[in-house]
């Protein structure tokens, strides 16, 4: 846990209001007035989620939709797409300058093993931050697993289709529902040519939230899920971190 704290750190959401219905029996709130609610009923956010700057992935436009889950569980939702509205998304520059805004809902999950030992960890967190963004907190450019981390430094892989394809996003960007093996996960993907999406994935670690890579979905190539993005290096410690019960489900998270 230390590890992936002092590593990832302050790098990717927070938000500002969520509102949920108040009938709904898992809603919780903060002492700021922060609600959120995890598995039933209705979300509509008004959200700002921090990101890195991603090299030759600026021109993003995402369209504005509701964000609506239907009362039940994930294996009573079945293969449904929710939408988005209402949420602030940033690209930083090299000097931590905003350098791009649109709208973005994201909660990391994800569809096979790897992604369900993730979206066990995820499971419905809310976070905000307490740190800015490190200015120093800059993507690597490069392919596939070629995250490596290195003291208190972070370096997250840019396919290098995003790194080449500047202005090749599709104008939007949704999140789908995935079937596997009876359990209904969520990631958010984007619709772009050649393919992919991103979409930071955080958990809860000593001092606030930390995120701890970034999810990319390519529907013609298996390969790719967060075990690729994020590396071998960090999964062998993220591995290390599940198999001690550091982390576990997150149903709720105040900060």
């Amino acid at each position: 846990m230390k590890f992936l704290t002092q590593a990832l750190l302050a790098t990717t959401a927070a938000l500002a209001s969520i509102s949920a219905p108040a009938a709904a029996s898992d809603v919780s709130a903060d002492a700021e007035g922060w609600k959120y609610q995890h598995s039933v009923g209705q979300i509509r956010c008004n959200t700002e989620i921090f990101a890195m700057h991603w090299i030759g992935y600026t021109a993003t436009v995402f369209e504005q939709r509701d964000l609506v889950f239907a009362p039940g569980s994930f294996k009573e939702l079945g293969e449904k797409r929710a939408a988005i509205q209402n949420c602030n998304f940033y690209l930083f520059g090299d000097k931590g300058e905003k350098v791009f805004k649109s709208k973005f809902w994201v909660v990391g999950q994800g569809g096979d093993k790897r992604h369900r030992r993730m979206s066990n960890v995820t499971n419905w967190a809310i976070l905000k931050l307490k740190k800015p963004v490190p200015a120093w907190a800059q993507p690597v450019r490069g392919s596939r697993a070629a995250t490596d981390l290195v003291g208190s430094d972070i370096s997250i892989p840019v396919f290098e289709k995003f790194a080449k394809g500047s202005g090749s996003v599709e104008k939007h960007c949704v999140v789908e529902w995935v079937k596997d093996a009876g359990l209904n996960v969520q990631y958010q993907g984007c619709e772009m040519q050649g393919g992919g999406g991103g979409a930071p994935l955080v958990v809860k670690g000593e001092d606030g939230p930390v995120m701890i890579g970034m999810h990319t979905w390519q529907p013609e190539e298996k390969d790719v899920g967060y075990g690729v993005v994020f590396g071998e290096k960090l999964w062998e410690q993220f591995d290390k971190v599940l198999s001690t019960n550091e982390i576990g489900a997150i149903p709720e998270v105040t900060f």
